[in-house]
């Protein structure tokens, strides 16, 4: 008796790892679509940025804080890329956390290789010095800034610069 209990514990243990093995290849390709899916959503937000010029009232608004404001409008655009493309964003970050997690057991190289590169992409560590210059700036400067509208939609950062402080 203890041999057949045994044999089918065995067996279901088998089934298990097969099911999660199934699991962790369609995650997979689930997490490719997903940042098929994300790519194309960024770069379309990115599109739409170099076409946002922001409006007279809000680069005369600007022109009232000094230049190295200007540094965090980096911070600000990324953020709103990030928001132009917050569903796709979204369901890729889920898809690849989930995957990571249900990963853990099998330690599937590929798609280790895979998420490790994902993240890459999605969080560089470029952003902090960015959202650094945008933390670092005094309140009352962060208030001007999340007041103006435009800033929360992708918008052409050269250019604000440009007409803001090269002008």
């Amino acid at each position: 008796m203890k041999i057949i209990i045994f044999i089918l514990f065995f067996v279901m243990s088998l089934n298990a790892n097969s099911h999660q093995d199934d699991l962790i290849h369609f995650g997979s390709d689930l997490l490719s679509k997903k940042f098929e899916s994300f790519k194309l959503r960024h770069a379309s937000c990115i599109e739409q940025s170099k076409k946002n010029k922001l409006s007279t009232d809000s680069i005369n608004t600007l022109k009232k804080l000094p230049i190295s404001t200007g540094e965090s409008l980096g911070y600000l655009n990324i953020k709103a890329i990030k928001r132009c493309a917050s569903p796709e964003y979204n369901d890729l970050i889920r898809i690849l956390l989930n995957l990571e997690v249900a990963n853990k057991k099998l330690k599937i190289i590929d798609v280790e290789n895979q998420i490790a590169n994902i993240k890459l992409l999605l969080f560089p560590i470029g952003e902090f010095v960015v959202e650094q210059k945008y933390e670092e700036l005094p309140n009352k400067t962060k208030a001007i800034l999340n007041n103006i509208s435009e800033l929360k939609q992708p918008f052409n950062m050269v250019n604000t610069f440009e007409s803001v402080w090269l002008n």
